[in-house]
């Protein structure tokens, strides 16, 4: 399989234990989430500017 690095140290997945195999794919797993999570974060912020510029041009165009 993989080579694992851990605090410097690498480890040959081949050696893993049923119980470390599924501690990794757990890691693996919170680590894709929390990508994601920070993709919908951005998206989400690139959004809000959008609607608040368009939000203040439609109030500047009211006051002209």
């Amino acid at each position: 399989m993989a080579k694992v690095t851990l605090n410097d140290t690498e480890y040959d997945s081949d050696n893993f234990t049923d119980s470390q195999l599924k501690l990794l794919a757990e890691l693996q797993y919170s680590a894709t989430i929390k990508r994601q999570l920070e993709f919908q974060m951005v998206c989400n912020s690139l959004m809000a500017q959008t609607l608040m510029d368009r939000f203040k041009g439609s109030l500047e165009e009211e006051d002209a």
